[in-house]
């Protein structure tokens, strides 16, 4: 007051950062299985402290050993601990086939063995070709000597196999790993721009399948309804389409997460129907027709073309312990035919195959002649002979 008295106070400010930092990641983007990948860098900024950003990457594996996915996820964390995180999808695909280089037609002279050791040398050697892929490895087949499959060689299982409600070693597979393979989930139809399904867990699986009915796209199925109302973790449509894509697309996952799945190191996408519609087009490619027609995208084939084609590779091969010969090695679905020219001349053609980790293929047709161009040889034979005049005769 004026003389001096005063009393004292205090007021207690508290000053608080609750404000997460502000942060700026790359695009996400798509690139080819052999492009050199780039790792732009997040910014952050805070509006009270400088902000330190930690990223971990997580690789997600695909259909085949050269898809997969990247994820980059980014934290910025403020000196008192906000925090914000964003995720940096990177997509990597391996859709460029094998490049063939060489090989040629073989003409033999006949051996009269039927030069069995030049015709297997000539096949050995690919026609004399060579294959380079831009990801990875090349496996060689031909539709003379390697249309045989053997029991045992291939796994599929059928969708009551993963749905059936029992434990089976499909449905036991799928529980255990399907958060592993799948990490978001199944997805059948056409995302992009028709209509979709998403199944994002084995229990939502289970509940599916077996799913019995006609094969229809999706907007027939679903009426005057919209499809994206029901799209995740549906129960049954009474649409056999949806069931048999999503069971081939569970057998191709684990086929090709896991090695020792089927005994073969071809893989399951890379197989092919040997007839009908789809002959010559391998399972992975049906899959992607599949979901096309299915979604309304596409009309190249009929819902009932894809189902049976699918539903019919589930089976094919089903427990590892049947082969009931619907699909094959591509090339495989052209017989190989001799055509004999006189005595033991003739040609063969074959069609050689080229195939890469993803299932993309490559084909050379060559041709192995065998000709005589030779005539006949004597043996030792006397070139004078002495007899009684009353012995020749005319």
């Amino acid at each position: 007051d004026n003389c001096g008295n005063s009393t004292p106070n205090t007021w207690t400010i508290n000053v608080q950062d609750t404000t997460a930092p502000e942060l700026e990641i790359p695009a996400d983007y798509s690139a080819s299985c052999d492009e050199e990948l780039v790792y732009d860098a997040a910014t952050a900024v805070d509006n009270c402290s400088d902000v330190t950003i930690s990223e971990e990457i997580i690789r997600i594996d695909g259909d085949c050993a050269n898809n997969y996915t990247l994820e980059r996820t980014f934290t910025a964390t403020d000196a008192c601990g906000n925090a914000t995180m964003a995720t940096q999808t990177l997509t990597l695909v391996d859709t460029t086939a094998p490049v063939i280089d060489g090989g040629e037609d073989l003409v033999v002279e006949c051996d009269g063995q039927g030069n069995e050791e030049a015709f297997n040398a000539w096949l050995e050697a690919n026609s004399g070709a060579s294959a380079t892929d831009n990801c990875g490895e090349v496996n060689w087949v031909n539709n003379y000597e390697d249309c045989t499959i053997e029991i045992g060689e291939f796994t599929t299982y059928k969708q009551g196999d993963f749905g059936s409600g029992i434990d089976t070693e499909a449905s036991v597979l799928m529980d255990e790993n399907f958060d592993n393979i799948f990490p978001e989930g199944i997805i059948t139809g056409c995302e992009e721009s028709g209509f979709f399904l998403t199944f994002t867990s084995a229990d939502a699986v289970d509940v599916y399948l077996p799913c019995t009915g006609s094969a229809q796209d999706l907007v027939l199925t679903m009426s005057d309804e919209d499809p994206t109302v029901d799209s995740e973790d549906p129960t049954c449509f009474d649409n056999a389409l949806v069931s048999h894509l999503l069971t081939a697309k569970l057998n191709i996952g684990f086929d090709a997460a896991f090695p020792d799945y089927s005994a073969s190191e071809v893989s399951l996408s890379s197989l092919t129907p040997l007839s009908g519609p789809f002959a010559g087009v391998t399972i992975g490619e049906i899959i992607a027709i599949s979901d096309q027609v299915l979604g309304g995208c596409s009309n190249a084939y009929t819902p009932q073309q894809c189902r049976v084609a699918l539903r019919a590779f589930n089976r094919c091969y089903r427990f590892g312990t049947i082969y009931d010969g619907y699909a094959g090695y591509v090339g495989c679905e052209d017989e190989v035919v001799y055509e004999e020219d006189c005595g033991t001349n003739g040609s063969t053609t074959v069609t050689f195959t080229a195939i890469d980790a993803c299932g993309n293929t490559s084909t050379l047709v060559r041709t192995f002649t065998i000709e005589d161009t030779m005539a006949p040889v004597f043996d030792a034979y006397e070139t004078e002979i002495e007899m009684p005049c009353d012995d020749v005769t005319a």
